[in-house]
């Protein structure tokens, strides 16, 4: 664009929103809402997947070793689950360590493993997964070795925790593309409004030689400025609240021990900002070029 025509296009859209300051108003407020939806969700939804991921990542597998085992044959089994990259670690438990455990847990009841003989405990490999995702494979794989007994990782919590996980994670998606939807719709219907009280001046204006990009550049400057204006009045509601709605967000689900990212909030802010902006200027270009080739 020639530097000339980028200052006419940018007076044109700062001229035109003096003029319409309702419609100006409308347009920013309504974006400012459903950015602060959008945002507020994401917040929640964000929250709720750091905090499934650090439940996933506790999941353990427990690989239960043959009496009879060859150390040897245990220890490459080891060492080849720690070069797999579903796995986050793995430790050795030998027998001592696991009555040992067993007395910690049973407490005063603990004399009651003097009445038996020996140690009927085996030893184990404690593996530590970085996605619960990865248990039932690496169970499978870990029953098929000759120096394992029996396997378990709990696949009824494996299976509901999953279930969860997906399912936040697509009604997120789902609802968050619906919210940006929305604002674009919201977008396109306010700049066909602002298009239609100005049709005699763009009809002069075609008729005068401009070209179609000449007379789309205004529009979408106005709806970029609209928007990254909505997209402002978000971050600031957002930034002050952030913490009073993590606040309140943790006293509703008491249940669940939510993790909170702090890096989160910097990028939050600075997508809403960009966001806003395209949206904006997405949707005037989406309707400017509907009003022409009509």
């Amino acid at each position: 664009m020639r530097p000339r025509m980028l200052l006419f296009a940018l007076q044109s859209a700062l001229a035109h929103c003096r003029r319409n300051k309702l419609m100006s108003t409308f347009s920013v407020t309504t974006t400012t809402v459903m950015l602060l939806m959008l945002g507020c969700f994401i917040v929640v939804i964000t929250s709720l997947n750091v905090t499934l991921r650090a439940l996933e990542s506790k999941i353990d597998v427990v690989a239960y070793v043959k009496d009879q085992a060859d150390p040897a044959q245990v220890q490459n089994l080891r060492d080849s689950l720690s070069q797999n990259a579903d796995v986050e670690s793995v430790r050795y438990v030998d027998k001592d360590t696991a009555l040992a455990r067993m007395r910690q847990t049973l407490g005063d009841k603990a004399q009651l493993l003097s009445q038996i003989k020996g140690n009927p405990l085996p030893a184990s490999l404690e593996i530590q997964l970085r996605f619960a995702s990865s248990a039932p494979a690496l169970a499978d794989q870990l029953r098929q070795e000759a120096a394992i007994e029996e396997v378990d990782y709990k696949q009824d919590v494996v299976g509901r925790l999953l279930a969860i996980t997906s399912f936040l994670r697509l009604t997120g998606l789902i609802i968050v593309a619906g919210l940006g939807a929305i604002t674009l719709f919201i977008i396109i219907n306010t700049t066909r409004i602002a298009l239609f009280s100005r049709r005699q001046e763009i009809e002069i204006m075609k008729l005068v030689g401009a070209t179609d990009w000449f007379v789309r550049w205004p529009f979408i400057f106005e709806g970029t400025f609209l928007g990254l204006l909505g997209a402002v009045a978000t971050v600031i509601l957002i930034a002050a609240g952030y913490q009073p709605m993590l606040t309140h967000l943790s006293g509703l689900l008491t249940f669940l021990p939510l993790a909170f990212d702090p890096q989160f909030l910097p990028k939050l802010l600075l997508s809403l900002l960009a966001g806003g902006a395209l949206i904006g200027g997405a949707g005037s270009y989406i309707s400017v070029r509907r009003f022409l080739d009509t």
